[in-house]
């Protein structure tokens, strides 16, 4: 993950790059304290040499719960793509956009054929 080693790399110079803003790491804690958790624990526990670099723990596993819910809300907001054909008059064409729009909603896309 590109984050790990940016934090990484950034900590030889300070480790303050690790930081988070307080109300971050609590909105964090506070939200999603099962998957922080998890994170604490890895991160805590971890054999990789690099992580013992890690001095602001809990900011650190903050960013990476926040980027865990981001990469899991993209895999889930896959979009579908549906393909409708219809025939007859302008207007119940128009009207049958409109209505399927409304009906399936903004998480489709939807490609009309007349």
């Amino acid at each position: 993950m590109f984050y790990i080693r940016n934090i990484l790399l950034l900590s030889e110079l300070t480790p303050l790059f690790q930081k988070n803003f307080f109300e971050v790491n609590q909105f964090v804690k506070s939200t999603h304290y099962a998957l922080f958790k998890q994170w604490m624990d890895k991160v805590s526990s971890s054999s990789i040499p690099e992580f013992k670099n890690i001095h602001h723990v809990e900011d650190v596993c903050a960013n990476l719960t926040l980027f865990t819910i981001y990469a899991n809300s993209q895999t889930l907001q896959h979009t579908s793509h549906i393909l409708f054909s219809f025939d007859g008059k302008t207007a119940y064409l128009n009207y049958l956009e409109v209505f399927v729009g409304n009906f399936i909603g903004g998480n489709k896309k939807n490609d009309f054929h007349f």
